[in-house]
């Protein structure tokens, strides 16, 4: 902990430091007539402690700490907010109540053989029977015996299922 406090002394410092040579320098080449690129080291590219501080501070940049940012973001790109969404209690009002299990009709079923005949009407039995006839009048031919692919009435359908 000392440390982090420290160092961030320091960066400061350093930062109040660059700030007044860059006064020093626009100061001397006002009065002085040189440039700064002509005063010597300061104004060389090369060789300069401040470009080598201002490397460190982007690295600093770039090392934010997870506990300043408002929510996490994953590799794969979701957003984990570090904030709970509020939890209020919802009004009573508000809550519909129905009991559960079946309504009306179906509530006289009593067996799974009954809640199943709600479902398939006598107009839907009809369809099976009339479909499943029309399917057997195209497959009779490959049958030497009639009775191999005889047509089906209700009660067989029924009884398949």
């Amino acid at each position: 902990m000392a440390g982090n406090s420290n160092r961030l002394c320091d960066q400061i410092q350093r930062w109040l430091l660059e700030d007044n040579d860059d006064d020093n320098i626009s100061s001397e080449s006002e009065e002085g007539g040189e440039s700064a690129e002509q005063s010597g080291p300061l104004g060389s590219p090369h060789h300069s402690d401040t470009e080598q501080d201002g490397e460190e501070d982007e690295d600093e940049d770039k090392d934010v700490h997870l506990s300043t940012l408002a929510s996490y973001q994953s590799r794969n790109g979701t957003k984990w907010s570090k904030i709970a969404p509020s939890t209020s209690r919802t009004r009573s009002h508000n809550i519909l109540v129905r009991p559960p299990g079946p309504v009306g009709v179906a509530k006289d079923a009593k067996t799974a053989l009954l809640s199943f005949l709600l479902f398939f009407h006598a107009d839907i039995w009809n369809v099976l029977v009339d479909s499943t006839n029309i399917y057997i009048d195209i497959i009779k031919s490959k049958y030497q015996r009639d009775r191999d692919a005889s047509h089906t009435d209700v009660i067989e359908i029924k009884a398949l299922f």
